[in-house]
């Protein structure tokens, strides 16, 4: 609120003080390309749900499948929203052990027994300081 009421009394005396303008300025294009930043970063951080989405388009023709989604991969972006095919069984059972009766599996883990890891997703790790 404070930051709103002082760049409305520069802009209001915009025309007395040209250095306070231009750092007003400078303060408004900061603050729209944090924000810039930060949602690129927020728009590619959901790798469960790219995963999910590459999934559905590798195997787009097959009628029936089923797949299981680890608590990771349905933390990191998978949903119901993404669930494209109605002949395809989804499962987000926390407690399952036995992956046998499943015909795909989102998983964090790049090799989980019976099944052959078909793709990798990376995500945003972090900042380096």
């Amino acid at each position: 609120m404070m930051a709103s009421v002082g760049l409305a009394r520069i802009w209001k005396n915009r025309s007395k003080n040209t250095l306070a303008l231009l750092c007003a300025a400078a303060i408004l294009l900061g603050s729209f390309l944090c924000s810039a930043g930060i949602l690129w970063v927020s728009a590619h951080n959901y790798p469960g749900g790219v995963a999910f989405a590459r999934l559905h388009a590798a195997n787009q023709d097959l009628p029936v499948a089923k797949v299981h989604i680890d608590v990771h991969s349905a933390m990191t972006g998978v949903s119901r929203f993404g669930e494209l095919n109605p002949g395809w069984q989804y499962s987000k059972d926390e407690d399952t052990t036995d992956f046998s009766g499943f015909d795909f599996l989102l998983s964090r883990n790049e090799t989980v027994p019976g099944f052959d890891s078909v793709d990798t997703i990376d995500a945003f790790a972090g900042l380096a300081w």
